[in-house]
């Protein structure tokens, strides 16, 4: 994702909900193209006040979606179309379309981004029942390691009704674990920052426990 949405106020606005914002987007993109249609008529017929209450909706629509630049341009038209400015509207009327066309299509970029960050998530879950049946003992301890920390959410959620999960987000924090625990499975990710998944696996088959993983 682009830095042009900032994710982190929109996540605020969203109640720190993914279906939310991602509601939010599919809605901004649908509305987005409607708006720069309106916002066109209006400003042919003169019609500030339908100007005015367009802007005042893209206003806080771009602010929920993390589009600040285009909220704060949209405030000015706002107030602009309010006090019926025509000229001010005009002068500065391309500036706003091409923002918003900007906008719309980061919005669809992030979808995109989102779309795709469910669809590894979703293929670690299928995995991880594929390796999960390989832990007969329903009591078996299940070992995750992933700097991802919803990853690692997901897949304890998945996982905690029938075996016991531990939790680690470094290879070094897995590989300190392991020196006091012992445990049935091991689901590492490759990708790490530091200490990489190869790495953590070879110094973890090196430690008391280590080799039957």
């Amino acid at each position: 994702m682009s830095g042009y949405l900032n994710k982190k106020i929109a996540m605020k606005y969203c109640g720190n909900s993914e279906k939310i914002y991602e509601d939010v987007l599919k809605s901004y993109t649908e509305q987005g193209y409607k708006y720069l249609d309106e916002l066109a008529d209006y400003i042919e017929m003169n019609n500030w006040n339908r100007y005015a209450i367009v802007a005042h909706a893209l206003k806080n629509a771009s602010k929920t979606i993390g589009a600040l630049k285009l909220s704060d341009i949209a405030l000015d038209m706002e107030m602009a179309g309010k006090a019926e400015d025509g000229a001010h509207l005009r002068a500065r009327h391309q500036l706003f379309m091409e923002e918003l066309l900007v906008s719309i299509h980061e919005a669809e970029n992030a979808l995109e981004t989102l779309n795709k960050e469910a669809e590894l998530k979703e293929s670690v879950v299928r995995e991880t029942k594929k390796i999960v049946k390989k832990v007969h003992d329903t009591n078996g301890t299940i070992l995750v390691v992933d700097d991802d920390s919803m990853c690692v959410k997901l897949v304890q959620r998945l996982l905690k009704e029938d075996y016991e999960v531990i939790t680690a987000l470094s290879g070094m924090q897995a590989t300190h674990i392991l020196e006091d625990e012992e445990v049935d499975l091991l689901l590492l990710d490759i990708e790490m920052p530091g200490e990489n998944g190869f790495a953590t696996y070879e110094n973890i088959r090196k430690m008391k426990h280590g080799e039957k993983l």
